[in-house]
């Protein structure tokens, strides 16, 4: 891997610095930063912005023809969304800026510009720090938990779990749930880590031989006390065992024992099934009424998507840009499920990712939020190399 910044500029020929400081700033600290005129700057994304921008154009054009396939298929979507910002305007300068990045620069970056880079990592590597990077935000979220509940307050490290600019306000970032508090890890918000280790949750299950670090890793998820994160876990444990380890027998047993264990989990920490099956969806049901007044094209400023993804881009970017939308993030998973043969799990692992992040979003897609669509397109870029099979 070369990297090189301006005419003499900084080599970064070290491979293994590169994924282990996009590790560090994306997975273990994906908050550490500062703003500039409300627009939150992480240190993971400004490293990511740096390595793309001081990429190589030729680089674009060296990369594989699945990639550049996967990449086509955001294009519509671009068009559409260009389109209604440079004809509507915008309304948010910090969700445009969101937008353009999770959507324009991450794809073109992971899809396109790393493409070769990402087809000769040590996928080795890779997996170890996938493993050690979950399991130590889960670590590090049951004890900030455990701390919160203890003293009544929460350890905020400025520029590293949290932004400089958010300092002191993580406690009021929808965290509460009643007497107590959200697990929120380094990730400043309960749905956000939840939404972010659903992504790899496939991938670690897989990669993880401990039973108990996984059953571990889910009851943090489930301690998020978030209704998005509960049915994303289902989504897992039914999808599981019938699309990475193809144990079709363990499927059905495994969805009732989840449902049942989430509900009872539920019972004991005080919520009733009026919270767990809220007629109001999170106070989220008036976006239903978008269906209604639904428009064909955008014809509105851009000010960002609301909780459920969906409903959100019909509002926002009209059915046209649904449509776009649902190609741009379904086309690269059908690309990854074409070089799936019967028995390659790993591929499977970093199809399904994915997927339950398609089906969370019908509740809460954090779609956004610092570090969702990064995580996405990361797992989607990997899951399309040739090669996922470990050495060992």
């Amino acid at each position: 891997m070369y990297f090189r910044i301006g005419r003499r500029g900084i080599d970064l020929y070290n491979q293994r610095v590169f994924v282990f400081l996009l590790w560090l700033f994306l997975l273990v600290f994906p908050k550490g930063g500062f703003k500039i005129l409300g627009i939150p700057i992480t240190w993971g994304y400004l490293l990511l912005g740096i390595l793309i921008v001081s990429t190589s154009i030729r680089s674009v054009f060296l990369c594989s023809h699945v990639c550049m396939q996967a990449f086509c298929c955001l294009i519509p979507f671009q068009i559409v969304s260009a389109a209604s910002i440079l004809i509507n305007g915008i309304d948010n300068v910090g969700f445009s800026a969101s937008f353009v990045i999770s959507f324009f620069f991450l794809p073109y970056g992971l899809l396109l510009a790393f493409s070769n880079s990402i087809e000769t990592l040590d996928i080795d590597l890779v997996y170890r720090l996938i493993r050690r990077g979950v399991w130590y935000v889960t670590i590090y979220g049951i004890f900030l938990f455990v701390y919160r509940i203890s003293t009544g307050k929460l350890i905020e490290i400025p520029f590293l779990t949290v932004n400089w600019h958010d300092l002191g306000s993580v406690e009021y970032k929808c965290n509460g749930r009643g007497m107590l508090f959200k697990l929120i890890s380094t990730y400043n918000n309960g749905n956000i880590f939840g939404i972010a280790l659903l992504i790899f949750l496939p991938i670690y299950c897989f990669l993880e031989k401990s039973p108990w670090k996984k059953i571990v890793v889910k009851a943090a998820l489930f301690l998020t006390l978030s209704r998005t994160v509960w049915a994303g876990l289902i989504a897992f444990e039914f999808l599981y065992d019938l699309v990475v380890m193809r144990k079709i027998k363990f499927v059905l047993p495994k969805l009732i024992f989840s449902i049942l264990g989430i509900c009872m989990c539920a019972f004991l920490f005080g919520y009733s099934l009026d919270f767990i099956f809220d007629k109001s969806l999170g106070s989220r049901v008036s976006q239903f009424d978008v269906l209604q007044r639904m428009s064909i094209l955008p014809d509105k400023p851009f000010e960002g998507f609301a909780e459920i993804t969906y409903l959100a881009m019909i509002y926002q970017l009209g059915f046209l840009g649904l449509l776009t939308f649902l190609i741009a993030v379904i086309g690269p998973l059908v690309l990854i499920k074409i070089r799936v043969p019967y028995f390659e799990s790993e591929r499977a692992a970093f199809l399904l990712g994915p997927i339950i992040y398609l089906i969370v979003s019908f509740s809460d897609g954090a779609i956004l939020l610092i570090p969702i669509m990064a995580f996405y397109w990361i797992v989607i870029s990997l899951g399309l190399r040739k090669n996922l099979k470990a050495s060992v």
